[in-house]
């Protein structure tokens, strides 16, 4: 093959070999760039939207509760999360917040808002014992209306302070059903938070009457043992009027994102 030839081919080789690399870099900055969009959060209610979040958010309030233990003494862990103290009062006030963005979501939309306000509205008052503040006994025991020390006339404002509690949220649960089916099939991210709030609601009543269960069978728990177990009742508690207001924003964000225009993704187009 004459020399000329040789060298032609020699730099057609070479700049087929160039492309070739080019190619290969292109395709690799392409597939790098389609992973880093998959796993950045483009928009933070995406991450809002996370069907693990509620569950997340109940680990790391027992998370917290053993670290809070480790790093107080049991008498000052007891001193902060004491009955009506500093954390306590903090989650009452939460729990009455997150109630009243609820009913006023629900005056507006109506739907499940109503719903978690009650609960949320119910549980405030629980925390800082507003079932009991203002009668002989609490409202839902039978004693306030079995007891003869109570007056007649006490019994029955109790009574149809209760009626009228139950009438609601009955009231509630049957108009929200649909709602409730509706988001059970579709799994959505709303679900699984109520779903972990119920769950964590009698295990968070376990951990507050396990040291008297013990106590009444012969074991007796020691202070820190005693500080760690109020720690993660406290905490989990703490952690509940959080996880009510995510699901508000779970249940708000599929609503503001069905009035808006879509692209041809079916991603809403943010308003300018």
């Amino acid at each position: 093959m004459p020399k000329c030839l040789t060298h032609y081919h020699q730099i057609g080789s070479c700049m087929d070999t160039r492309w070739t690399s080019l190619l290969a870099r292109r395709d690799r900055q392409i597939h790098g760039s389609a992973l880093f969009h998959h796993w950045t959060i483009r928009n933070p209610m995406d991450f809002v939207q996370h069907k693990g979040l509620a569950a997340a958010g109940a680990v790391l309030a027992v998370l917290a509760a053993l670290i809070l233990t480790s790093l107080l003494a049991p008498p000052e862990t007891t001193a902060l999360l004491i009955e009506n103290g500093p954390v306590e009062t903090l989650t009452s006030l939460l729990h009455f917040l997150v109630a009243l963005v609820a009913f006023a979501l629900w005056w507006r939309r109506g739907g499940l808002f109503g719903l978690v306000g009650i609960g949320a509205l119910a549980m405030g008052a629980r925390e800082l014992d507003l079932d009991k503040a203002f009668t002989t006994h609490s409202l839902f025991s039978t004693k306030q209306y079995f007891r003869a020390e109570v007056p007649l006339p006490e019994k029955l404002v109790a009574a149809a302070v209760v009626i009228g509690l139950l009438v609601l949220t009955v009231w509630l649960v049957r108009s929200s059903l649909p709602a409730l089916r509706s988001l059970a099939r579709q799994k959505a991210p709303a679900f699984w938070s109520i779903v972990t709030v119920l769950v964590m609601l009698p295990l968070l009543k376990t951990v507050d009457a396990l040291p008297r269960i013990l106590r009444e069978n012969g074991m007796e728990l020691g202070p820190a043992a005693l500080a760690r177990l109020l720690a993660i009742e406290e905490l989990g508690e703490l952690a509940l009027p959080l996880l009510a207001a995510l699901v508000l924003l779970q249940l708000l964000v599929p609503l503001k994102r069905a009035g808006r225009p879509s692209n041809e993704e079916g991603r809403p187009v943010p308003r300018r």
